[in-house]
């Protein structure tokens, strides 16, 4: 016998359908792009593809250690506005911002940092690139699974900011990991450290700027957050430009960009 689905069934599905739908959609558009910018070999896309899939086990990772932290932690459980100012500072640096980049930077380093395909400045870019959008589509399809009963908006906004947000950190991160290979090219070995530091610090500060700023709900914090993330895209946009136009093989000693 064959059951064939419902009205009520094919239109839950069709709406699961369309959010898994937008929240797919600006991933690929932004990975498209970082992956174009790419001008003197393109990365091999079983690699990519681990990238990607790396990114949803730090997603997968962050969502457990936030889940444990909060069953131990108890002021964790309560909304922002029954925190004090250290409370919040903590939730949001240590259960929800270190965990998450600290994620991302431990999958980028194991999978890239050795590897043979790592021969160009910008290749970071890429790879940090690939592993933070794996991280926000899975964020967003729980999101939007989870808040369905809300409709496709949420869906729509963090399309817009949230997964661009994820890919902006991860350039950032990027820029300084290609950095610090360079400067180890030159035996600089102080110097990658500091930079290998900043690919890690840099997305956990830019990360607590752009949370902070969504924990008071009002106008004039909404209205500082849309500067923010304007100001960090334009910054993430011309770190791309500038290692996609030197794009220096690692492998030859052409300039010390360092």
């Amino acid at each position: 016998m064959i059951f064939l689905p419902t009205n009520s069934e094919k239109s839950q599905l069709l709406e699961f359908a369309l959010v898994i739908s937008l929240c797919l959609i600006p991933s690929l558009i932004l990975l498209w792009y970082v992956y174009i910018k790419d001008k003197v070999e393109k990365e091999p896309f079983y690699l990519l593809i681990l990238l990607f899939l790396g990114g949803i086990i730090a997603c997968t990772i962050s969502i457990l250690l936030s889940i444990l932290s909060k069953q131990y932690i108890y002021f964790l459980n309560s909304a922002y506005t029954d925190m004090n100012i250290f409370q919040i500072l903590f939730k949001v640096l240590f259960t929800i911002v270190v965990i998450e980049e600290g994620s991302k930077w431990i999958i980028n380093y194991i999978t890239i940092w050795r590897n043979k395909n790592f021969k160009h400045i910008y290749d970071p870019i890429v790879y940090c690139t690939f592993v933070a959008i794996g991280f926000a589509t899975l964020e967003n399809i729980i999101y939007g699974v989870t808040f369905s009963s809300h409709g496709i908006a949420p869906v729509i906004m963090r399309g817009f900011i949230s997964v661009p947000s994820h890919a902006v950190f991860g350039i950032f991160m990027g820029y300084y990991l290609g950095i610090s290979k360079n400067a180890l090219m030159y035996n600089k070995t102080k110097q990658s450290r500091k930079y290998r530091l900043l690919s890690i610090l840099v997305p956990i500060y830019l990360h607590l700027v752009y949370d902070l700023f969504l924990v008071k709900k009002n106008f004039i914090m909404y209205s500082l957050f849309i500067i923010y993330i304007i100001v960090i895209y334009i910054m993430a946009y011309k770190r791309i430009k500038r290692l996609s136009s030197i794009n220096k093989n690692l492998s030859q000693k052409e300039k010390d960009i360092s």
